[in-house]
């Protein structure tokens, strides 16, 4: 059966159904997930023509910090989970794409 599962997740309530039951898939046979969280690159056309060629600056900062705290928020709840449910699980951000 399974040995490996791969389960992505945003931290929506939808995503946390899809957790839930992948933790359910891999307990049976015992096996293995990875939980998989994606952030989205600074949106640099939210500026507009006026600001083209420039450097978001702070701005920048504080979006790639707020995603990465965000990713490891939903990764530890993920973490937890599989914990509870006696599951092995790997946590993987993957940022800005």
């Amino acid at each position: 059966m399974y040995k490996h599962l791969l389960i992505a997740t945003d931290g929506s309530e939808l995503a946390d159904k899809g957790v839930a039951h992948g933790l359910t898939l891999a307990k049976g046979p015992g096996a293995a997930v990875t939980f998989v969280t994606v952030s989205e690159q600074f949106p640099i056309f939210a500026w507009g023509g006026a600001m083209a060629g420039y450097a978001a600056g702070d701005e920048l900062a504080v979006y790639q910090e707020e995603s990465r705290r965000y990713g490891k928020e939903v990764l530890d709840k993920c973490k937890a989970s599989a914990e509870a449910a006696g599951v092995s699980a790997k946590l993987v951000h993957v940022e800005d794409k």
